[in-house]
């Protein structure tokens, strides 16, 4: 009997799995810690929130849409891959 029993070799393989896990866990916290500290010091750790008050009236069997401007962020020159920006420029 030295190869282990069947069992105890699945359990040896469910405790990796766990540990596995668990460092994984703790990996992506770290890496969401690094990415929202770069946020902040990209932005100064500011956010600016605009709110406008806008009526609309519709008369009976009608439908509207209404949209605002919505501004992701301040680009600063960053090109995608290929040498293109998302501008086309």
């Amino acid at each position: 009997m030295d190869q282990p029993s069947r069992p105890e070799a699945q359990e040896r393989a469910n405790i990796q799995g766990t540990r596995l896990a668990g460092a994984i866990a703790r990996m992506q916290g770290a890496f969401q810690s690094g990415v929202l500290a770069l946020q902040k010091m990209r932005t100064g750790g500011q956010q600016v929130v605009k709110v406008v008050h806008q009526h609309v009236t519709l008369s009976e069997g009608a439908q509207a849409v209404v949209a605002g401007e919505v501004n992701a962020g301040i680009r600063r020159g960053r090109r995608r891959l290929g040498g293109r920006s998302k501008s086309g420029q």
